[in-house]
């Protein structure tokens, strides 16, 4: 019983701390500031922030970027996604993006975020067999 109320305790702190989420290490997850659908569509923008500061290029073309998104990815210059995210973002991969602001109008739905630069930038999410992921971003990455 004393070891079944340690185990407890355990959990408790670990969902305290914002432990067991998909934030990947972020600190100050951003998307916990939302609920539901609009949590889901900002997390999948901590997501790609937190792939992109760990370089894991695969995860965001596999995983975070719908099919279309990852094929427009390949361009002239890169044969795959991963390496055009790798070119595009070698110099400001470690961006800690903070979600802002979701907006849902009608068919759009719009994630706004913010680096530590303050840049500002746009994410258009899409559900994609029931799992929010980006169609298309821009805006402006800063350089570490």
């Amino acid at each position: 019983m004393r070891r079944l109320g340690g185990m407890v305790a355990v959990v408790a702190l670990l969902v305290g701390c914002g432990g067991g989420g998909s934030s990947g290490g972020d600190a100050d997850n951003s998307a916990e500031k939302f609920s539901g659908e609009q949590r889901a569509e900002a997390q999948v923008v901590e997501d790609f922030s937190d792939a992109a500061g760990r370089e894991d290029w695969a995860t965001i073309c596999d995983e975070l970027f719908t099919p279309q998104a990852a094929d427009q990815k390949k361009g002239l210059l890169s044969d795959s996604c991963d390496a055009a995210l790798a070119d595009e973002l070698e110099d400001n991969h470690d961006m800690n993006l903070t979600v802002t602001k979701v907006t849902n109008l009608g068919d759009t739905h719009t994630v706004t975020s913010k680096d530590d630069e303050g840049n500002n930038q746009s994410f258009e999410v899409v559900q994609d067999g029931g799992t929010w992921r980006i169609d298309a971003y821009g805006g402006t990455f800063g350089a570490d």
